[in-house]
């Protein structure tokens, strides 16, 4: 039993490093795709981007399952909502300037 409770643990600091190594991959492929124009930056972030949303979510559910202080737990979901919400800022942000530019034209 406690075997299991350590697998639990070793695994959600695992996924913690992981997306943190995947946000610093996330954000300098911005600064790569505002420097330079190449197609294949634009995957490169799109693809990063459903990683880390993927790992956030896996890292919430880790936090929840396993057994440790609260104050950790607290620590892991922020984090993992935190890391998650950047990719959901960046589609929101894009699909509403969209609607202004459709809305209110190209001078917007």
């Amino acid at each position: 039993m406690n075997d299991n409770k350590n697998k639990i643990n070793t695994s959600t600091i695992t996924i913690f490093w992981v997306t943190l190594a995947f946000s610093i991959l996330t954000i300098l492929s911005i600064f790569i795709m505002n420097k330079f124009e190449i197609l294949i930056s634009n995957y490169f972030f799109f693809s990063l981007a459903i990683i880390l949303t993927c790992l956030d979510i896996t890292l919430i559910v880790f936090a929840k399952k396993a057994k440790i202080t609260k104050i950790s737990r607290a620590f892991f979901i922020l984090t993992g909502s935190s890391a998650a919400g950047i990719v959901i800022g960046i589609i929101l942000h894009n699909l509403i300037y969209a609607l202004f530019i459709k809305i209110f034209g190209e001078g917007f």
